[in-house]
């Protein structure tokens, strides 16, 4: 008997909507409209297929996606309230602090070891000659932080080290968590959780986040080397207030 293929990293069930893979028509009606949860999987999805709707740009910007080529698993993240305004919240401080758009909301996919992977956000820097970005930004739930850990992993090693920097952010319905980590392991983390029991008093946890002008360019662009931009327990506050006014995905407890 032959032993299992592997399986692609994956949110827990509680986060999925699961459907095998019949034709392409079907998966596209699907993908745009049956899921209350912020996750579709689909099994069975032969490469082609997926090759194919990288190539003709068929899906939603929106939509990211992951996929073994070895279980043939496709995984599509969608579009959240949350976590759009929590990416859109980040990228928008970024460019306050360093006066630029530096990350990109619609990034190509990254293909490796069998595997195609999609960030939420990240830098590519011009005139980078391979197609690993330096920093990737992860969005999702705090019933998916394993999940989101493993997809952090999966950046830092399979890119051998030319993803500098993985910035993750980790929303629940009482805690916002953001996460820095490096090839090294993680570095920083900082959290606002409800204190109390009105939803306006807050508690900060952990240490301020940044990131390194080094860290987004290969070299010297736009501004002095060593620039810090800084993610403190105020900015956080602010994230959450807005996330915390979402209309939230279904089934999301935590």
């Amino acid at each position: 008997m032959s032993p299992p293929l592997p399986r692609a990293n994956l949110p827990p069930a509680s986060l999925l909507t699961t459907h095998k893979f019949t034709n392409i028509s079907k998966f596209l009606h699907l993908a745009s409209t049956d899921t209350t949860k912020p996750y579709i999987l689909f099994t069975d999805v032969p490469q082609i297929v997926v090759d194919s709707l990288i190539e003709s740009s068929v899906l939603d910007n929106d939509i990211k996606i992951h996929y073994n080529s070895i279980s043939e698993d496709l995984l599509l993240k969608v579009p959240t309230q949350p976590t759009n305004l929590a990416q859109e919240l980040f990228a928008a401080e970024i460019r306050k602090q360093a006066g630029s758009t530096l990350l990109n909301s619609n990034p190509a996919a990254v293909i490796a070891q069998g595997v195609i992977n999609q960030p939420d956000l990240c830098s590519h820097p011009p005139g980078r000659s391979n197609p690993w970005p330096s920093v990737v930004v992860l969005t999702g739930y705090q019933a998916g932080m394993g999940y989101l850990r493993e997809e952090t992993q999966w950046w830092l090693t399979t890119s051998r080290m030319e993803v500098r920097k993985v910035i993750l952010i980790c929303l629940g319905r009482h805690k916002i968590r953001m996460e820095q980590w490096a090839p090294c392991g993680l570095v920083k983390y900082l959290e606002v959780v409800i204190a109390g029991r009105g939803e306006t008093e807050m508690s900060v946890q952990g240490e301020e986040l940044s990131l390194r002008t080094t860290d987004l360019f290969q070299r010297h662009l736009i501004m002095p080397w060593g620039v810090k931009l800084r993610f403190d327990g105020e900015f956080l506050k602010d994230m959450a207030g807005g996330v915390w006014g979402c209309e939230w995905p279904d089934g999301l407890l935590d």
